[in-house]
């Protein structure tokens, strides 16, 4: 039997009053191919901008795709995005102030995987690349894009220090993907009864600091010297760069995890949604803190 291997995404509308609106599903991609869709993002006209990435059948090439559609879903056109000798993987996508796109993720070159921004015009062609290539490790990979009020960008990348101590950062960038500044958050040298730390997903607040959730392995206070658990991880950031906290949430109740995003639910309180891991079963939570 032929494998058939889809693109799909499922998008349940409910629309009151959107005209041509439908409730649908849609399939996208070919058959013998294995490709994975990464994000979406709703786009000025109420249709979607898909990314995702396709692999070769031996995995030595990978491409990055973006399909733009209608609020139907049906496709306006697409793109492959690629390096040419690499293997290219997004992980993010956003809609720039100016209908532009940012895209953000990782290209391999010579077995090192680095850190990589694009920025692209609203049908989808390149303005320009920035490809962070002077990480000490093989391993770095931007895994989440924002841009400010004023137009900058701020990229949260992992494993672009050296490993375990430096392992979660924020690039910013100008307009034009140069760095403004790049700093290194929640190292072992400011918490040294720690482990690994990753990012997930990144946060900008209405007084315009940078919220990250993600997570990290953490000595749990009344066993000193023992194992490090999984502990859900947030960090604030204010705009210049410079870690105002360190919140491993739950950690002096035991409560192990990982923290997936956060969102803002007024002035003083922020929610945030969490992997949580009790007796070898994974479920979800929600870490609520000020």
């Amino acid at each position: 039997m032929v494998n058939k291997i889809y693109f799909t995404i499922f998008l349940c509308l409910c629309c009151f009053c959107t005209i041509n609106a439908q409730v649908w599903p849609k399939y996208y991609g070919q058959q013998n191919r294995r490709e994975y869709a990464v994000d979406i993002i709703e786009t000025y006209d109420k249709g979607y901008l898909i990314c995702g990435y396709y692999s070769s059948p031996d995995y030595t090439q990978r491409w990055g795709w973006l399909i733009k559609t209608d609020v139907n879903g049906e496709i306006l056109w697409e793109k492959i995005l690629e390096n040419t000798g690499s293997r290219f993987k997004p992980y993010a996508i956003l809609q720039a102030q100016d209908g532009g796109i940012l895209i953000c993720g990782t290209s391999r070159h010579a077995d090192k995987n680095m850190p990589i921004v694009l920025k692209l015009n609203a049908c989808g062609e390149k303005q320009w690349c920035k490809l962070f290539d002077d990480s000490p490790n093989n391993e770095s990979i931007a895994v989440d894009i924002k841009e400010t009020e004023t137009g900058n960008i701020v990229a949260l990348v992992n494993l672009f220090g050296s490993i375990p101590q430096e392992t979660i950062h924020l690039f910013k960038l100008s307009t034009d993907g140069e760095v403004l500044w790049r700093e290194s958050f929640a190292t072992t040298q400011n918490y040294p009864n720690t482990n690994l730390k990753l990012g997930r997903k990144l946060l900008i607040t209405n007084d315009n600091k940078y919220l990250i959730s993600g997570y990290g392995y953490w000595e749990q206070p009344w066993n000193p010297g023992g194992p490090m658990p999984i502990t859900s991880l947030f960090i604030m950031v204010n705009s210049d760069g410079i870690e105002e906290w360190v919140l491993p949430f739950g950690l002096n109740e035991a409560i192990l995890g990982i923290a997936e995003q956060a969102i803002k639910l007024n002035n003083s309180t922020y929610l945030g949604f969490v992997s949580y891991f009790t007796q070898g079963i994974v479920k979800p939570g929600f870490a609520l803190f000020n």
